[in-house]
């Protein structure tokens, strides 16, 4: 579990995607605007079936992003030089 300090602060974090469940912890007394986004290699072939919940509370799901119904789009990392989608 990563735990997030600073939620209103823009952020990156980068995990594997091998099927584990990766969990990202964020605690706050203050209301905060989420921004959530999910890139994954623009390789052929490449997996795009990822589930991202947010949850609020112990167990309440928010809102889910679900990789197998959603139109992924091309992206451009300029400082990498890599294509996603996202």
């Amino acid at each position: 579990m990563v735990k997030i300090q600073k939620p209103e602060v823009s952020q990156a974090f980068y995990g594997m995607l091998s099927g584990q469940d990766d969990v990202y912890q964020i605690i706050s007394n203050t209301g905060f605007l989420l921004y959530v986004n999910l890139v994954v290699p623009n390789i052929s072939g490449y997996r795009t079936d990822f589930t991202l919940d947010v949850i609020e509370g112990q167990n309440a799901i928010y809102t889910r992003l679900d990789g197998k119904v959603f139109v992924w789009t091309d992206f451009f990392e300029p400082f990498a030089g890599d294509k996603y989608l996202q």
